[in-house]
């Protein structure tokens, strides 16, 4: 029959492709949406194991499927990914089905538990019958593994035991580690802690050996939770430190998250409840990446009870509801239970008592039917409760009665399992004792041993001796042959030696100037072991090159050092064979030019040392030069935009002055000058606050002054105030808003109401400033120890490499002279310097074209409760201020003329002093007045020494300071001189109805600002 060629080549071209059709069946149904038909064509190609040539239809229905993305889902990805294993199950044979099938077992473990049970005690008859040992404890470990993640912990110990003597018994140490790793997990659940801690430590010894360093992170976290239970914290952190630094390395996201849930409970049962809320939210954060899932509603129970414990009932029964939604959709009874117990706790503190009762319940029946003992205990004492403030005492006494009975049996069991260990230590024990009594018969032998051995040494020692005569009689013989040769020896410049192999100096020569020539003689017969001055490292050498002489019959040169009399000498050896026993050692003194080499070096070395410094020295100048060229050029970039700063308001203050001069200004133009000139006035003030203020915090005399206030109301006047600047831009292009604000109880605090105005004063007029469209977005909220605040906003944003510099003073994200928006670059630095001097921390969350995010905290401290003393005058609402009689002390002209028109536009009377003694005096005679406007920098007699006087003889006569000394210094030294309140110079109009009404009765608002 004539042979078909290429017939055989096609049957491998048919198996490689039925391969590749399995391989790509399972990629689509893992990563694409493919329809019904394009799967069950799929199948049918993979089936045939047809070519390309006849199975071009599938191929064509694959590849369309995979074109085509938009086409509605068949089936959920876990469900395509079980059929698709299903398939391949079905088409597999021999120990690929039984992995195939382990596989499909844990991805149902994702959803179903007993599901996987079933599916993997299919893949254990499988192995069973056709005697695939290695299969079968793997099936069995996956098995017990199910067991106890279902929480049927008798029989996944059960399993988890006889798996252990099945390892033992086939020497798979792998499996066994893995038993020993289960059987401790499972003494951990049911309180056999020292039980557990053992099987752990052996399992651990096993994976070392083995190198399997996953298994040894997750056996010291099994470890750390250990510990935990045993109330060792601090030791519990420590193992489960070691295990995360693993993980993270590693980037294993599973061990991750049960490290930090496992950090989270440790902090937790020491009542540090910020720490643990923190490390259960970085688990959440690292399982939630991986989707829902048992281990998630585990975690979200524990940030809900966190959460509850701090008080924060709102946002904890958010992470109890999903916790429970999850517990219920992958049926984990444990986290379900601890659900119903957190909404139980936190209904009975709302007051409703019924729903309490009704989670409790719940809560109860699933802990009873798992054996979650400490959730029972915990329900049992919530019942109690509740029964109680339901008046129902009976029913309290019962649940009572069920916790300590419950309680005792624990402790019942717990004694139990003691007396189960000491049984175990005992059998300890006792095999040690067999092992000793076997040693003590080893022990006899071994003297019967000795015994023959020391019969033995004796004929080794005879021999020795008759050795030892040889050797002297042979030594008699070398110094016959010295005396011979001393003449030609003397004529060599250089010493030399001829040693045996064994190290015996054969023959000795020393040139005249040689440093030991004259204990030549004594070392002829001697080993080289015997030489004094030789120590362990140099002796070893030498032997060695005897010995690589003798063997490699080549030449060999080293250096050693020698010990003469406590100087350290040098020398250089040459090795030559002279026959297959003996070498020929030429030595030269080398100790003098190993000195100049050394002193050569060390001045090497020197040079070398003050070449980096000068090295050094260039570097940090030409950092010095620059450092000064940048600071130079930010002085010349915040000079150019001061000036521009200064001189663009002062244009307009100038230039609409001038104007006003105009008789044939109309009035309401003559409104909108006035209205400029005062906006350009507030911002020239702006830039020299802004001045001031940087000024006094880099020489550090800014002062913090907290006083008591409430956090909400400040906040809704910033609301208020910054609206007119929301009112500048288009309303459907700009929104302001206080997003959120601290509960009522908690608005009460002590700190520096003005700084804090300041830095969000300053933080909001950036974000309205730098967002064109959009929100701008503000708030405060509690953040443990510390107030935060936030203001968001929805424009430029920064880019990375400037979310530093801004914070410096004089930097702009934009510093070139053709940008876009102004500013002086000093607001972020002053927010910076009046956060840290209140013991904050301001930092920003932004993202270029995506808006930035500003926080910063100060300390959050509750109210001292100072009283505060009543003003001498009720102020009463009024139209206006006639008949009240204020005296204003000034000395100079313009700005009494000021006070005196603001005065008489309400109708008030007004009297002058122009110095400190003279306003004593007119108070003194003038019984009727009703207000003081104190100038505090004052000729004769200061305002402050002036206030002072006055108070002493009219206490109840209201004084107000009015000065250009705008420091919070100033304010504080005025108020504790006597001062009722408080005006800075310029003068607001707005500022001072306000102040002054207070005193002299409040004013409608009837005009404009």
């Amino acid at each position: 029959m004539r042979r078909q060629p290429g017939r055989r080549i096609c049957c491998f071209w048919k198996s490689d492709m039925a391969c590749e059709m399995e391989k790509l069946l399972i990629f689509t149904a893992k990563t694409t949406k493919a329809p019904g038909r394009l799967l069950d064509m799929a199948k049918t190609s993979a089936h045939s194991h047809q070519p390309l040539l006849r199975g071009g239809w599938a191929w064509a229905w694959l590849l369309w499927g995979l074109c085509l993305p938009g086409w509605a889902v068949a089936q959920p990805f876990s469900q395509a990914r079980e059929d698709s294993l299903a398939l391949l199950i079905s088409q597999a044979q021999g120990p690929r089905r039984i992995r195939l099938t382990l596989e499909l077992a844990a991805e149902q473990s994702r959803d179903s538990i007993d599901k996987a049970i079933g599916t993997v005690l299919l893949a254990l008859e499988g192995a069973q019958v056709r005697n695939l040992d290695s299969l079968v404890l793997e099936c069995q470990l996956q098995h017990a593994r199910y067991l106890f993640m279902a929480d049927k912990f008798d029989d996944a110990l059960r399993y988890a035991q006889a798996l252990l003597e099945d390892a033992t018994r086939a020497n798979d140490r792998h499996t066994q580690a893995s038993a020993h790793n289960l059987i401790g997990a499972i003494h951990n659940r049911n309180g056999r802690l020292h039980l557990s801690l053992e099987s752990f430590l052996e399992s651990i010894r096993v994976f070392e050996d083995l190198g399997d360093w996953e298994r040894v992170a997750d056996l010291r976290n099994n470890i750390g939770t250990t510990q935990i239970v045993l109330g060792n914290y601090e030791l519990a952190r420590t193992y489960i430190g070691i295990s995360l630094e693993w993980y993270l390395e590693a980037g294993q996201d599973e061990g991750i998250s049960f490290c930090y849930n496992n950090l989270g409970e440790s902090y937790w049962k020491q009542a540090r409840l910020d720490s643990a809320l923190h490390f259960f939210r970085l688990a959440e954060q690292v399982k939630r990446r991986h989707g829902a899932g048992r281990e998630l509603a585990l975690t979200l129970g524990n940030i809900g009870h966190t959460l509850l414990a701090m008080g924060q009932a709102d946002s904890a029964a958010v992470y109890l509801l999903e916790a429970k939604s999850i517990s219920k959709r992958f049926a984990s009874p444990s986290s379900l239970a601890l659900a119903h117990l957190g909404f139980a706790q936190m209904r009975a503190s709302a007051g409703e008592l019924a729903q309490a009762k009704a989670e409790l319940d719940s809560c109860v029946a699933i802990a009873e039917e798992i054996g979650y003992h400490d959730i029972q205990l915990g329900a049992y004492l919530e019942q109690t409760e509740i029964f109680e403030r339901l008046g129902r005492d009976s029913q309290a006494l019962a649940s009572f009665r069920l916790y300590h009975s419950l309680r005792d049996s624990l402790v019942s069991q717990h004694k139990q399992q003691q007396v189960e260990e000491f049984q175990m230590r005992y059998e300890s024990e006792r095999k040690q004792n067999q092992e000793i009594m076997q040693g003590q018969e080893d022990n006899l032998a071994l003297r019967r041993y000795m015994l023959a051995l020391g019969l033995v040494l004796a004929s080794v020692l005879f021999l020795f001796f008759k050795r030892y005569r040889e050797i002297k009689a042979k030594d008699e013989m070398l110094k016959e042959t010295i005396r011979k040769n001393e003449a030609f020896i003397e004529a060599i410049p250089y010493m030399y030696f001829t040693i045996d192999a064994g190290g015996t100096y054969l023959d000795f020569k020393s040139a005249r100037s040689g440093r030991v020539g004259s204990r030549g003689g004594e070392l002829i017969g001697k080993n080289i072991r015997q030489v004094k001055g030789l120590d362990p490292e140099n002796l070893d050498l030498f032997l060695r090159m005897i010995e690589r002489t003798l063997r490699t019959r080549q030449p060999q040169k080293f250096g050693y050092v020698f010990r003469n009399q406590g100087e350290l000498l040098h020398y250089e050896s040459y090795l030559a064979m002279l026959n297959p026993s003996t070498v020929l050692a030429i030595v030269h003194d080398v100790t003098q030019r190993t000195q100049a080499e050394q002193k050569l070096k060390d001045i090497s070395e020197q040079v070398k040392a003050q070449n980096e410094g000068l090295q050094q020295k260039n570097k940090a100048l030409v950092e010095a030069m620059n450092k000064a060229a940048e600071s130079d050029r930010l002085k010349t970039t915040f000079l150019q935009n001061i000036s521009h700063e200064l001189r663009t308001p002062l244009n307009s203050i100038l230039g609409f002055s001038e104007l006003l001069n105009l008789d044939r200004m109309d009035p309401e133009k003559r409104r909108n000058i006035t209205k400029s000139i005062k906006k350009s006035s507030h911002r020239f003030l702006g830039i020299i606050n802004d001045i001031i203020d940087i000024s006094k915090i880099e020489t550090g005399q800014m002062a913090i002054q907290p006083e008591d206030f409430n956090i909400n109301v400040l906040l809704r006047e910033l609301e208020a105030e910054l609206g007119q600047l929301r009112q500048e831009k288009p309303a459907s292009e700009v929104e302001l808003s206080l997003e959120q604000t601290l509960r009522p109880e908690l608005a009460e605090v002590h700190a520096d109401r003005d700084r804090i105005g300041q830095v969000l004063r300053n933080l909001l007029d950036n974000a309205l400033k730098f967002t064109q469209e959009g929100r701008v977005q503000f708030g405060c909220r509690r953040d443990g120890q510390h107030l935060l605040f936030f203001v968001k906003d929805s424009g430029i944003g920064i880019p990375k490499h400037m979310q530093v510099a801004i914070f410096e003073r004089f930097r702009q994200v934009d510093e070139s002279s053709t940008r876009r928006y102004g500013g002086n670059g000093l607001g972020l630095a002053i927010c910076k310097g009046l956060v840290l001097l209140m013991k904050g921390n301001l930092w920003l969350e932004s993202e270029p074209d995506k808006g930035s995010t500003f926080y910063f905290t100060v300390p959050y401290l509750l109210p001292r409760g100072e009283d505060t003393e009543e003003l001498g005058m009720p102020a009463q609402p009024g139209r206006h201020w006639q008949g009240r009689r204020v005296l204003v002390v000034e000395d100079e002209q313009e700005n009494f003329n000021l006070l005196e028109s603001l005065l008489e536009l309400e109708k008030a009377t007004c009297l002058r002093a122009s110095n400190g003694l003279e306003a004593v005096e007119l108070c003194r005679a003038d019984g009727a007045l009703d207000l003081v406007l104190m100038d505090i920098g004052l000729p004769q007699m200061n305002g402050i020494d002036a206030t002072a006087a006055i108070k002493a003889f009219r206490p109840k006569l209201p004084i107000v300071a009015q000065t250009a000394f705008g420091m919070t210094q100033d304010k504080v030294r005025c108020m504790k001189a006597g001062c009722d309140d408080f005006i800075a110079k310029p003068i607001n109009r707005l500022q001072f109805r306000q102040v002054v009404g207070r005193f002299l009765g409040e004013l409608p608002v009837d005009f404009e600002d």
